[in-house]
């Protein structure tokens, strides 16, 4: 369920109970947008790739609870290959000015 604190609207993508605690990372999906994604290995795969758990919105950015379901909804199809290869991963986000 999506949640406001003082600074971010979370929106779960996935259970947290999913993974393993100890691999979650924060990276930035769109600085100048203010959204950010919580990643992390499934248990299920703790060896694996790493899947996106949540979303973050700031809200210094002017992002709503409702503004960010929309986001959500509109981008499921961008975001659907949520499994990043490292490799991959880097040079994406890299690429796009993006650094973690």
């Amino acid at each position: 369920m999506p949640e406001q604190t003082e600074n971010y609207i979370h929106y779960p993508i996935r259970d947290a109970s999913d993974f393993v605690q100890s691999s979650f990372r924060t990276i930035v999906i769109s600085a100048h947008e203010g959204i950010k994604a919580v990643i992390g290995k499934l248990k299920s795969d703790p060896n694996g790739p790493t899947h996106i758990q949540k979303y973050l919105f700031s809200r210094d950015h002017g992002w709503t609870m409702e503004r960010a379901r929309r986001w959500v909804q509109e981008h499921r199809h961008s975001f659907s290959m949520d499994v990043f290869d490292s490799d991959y991963y880097m040079a994406w986000f890299v690429d796009n000015d993006l650094l973690i």
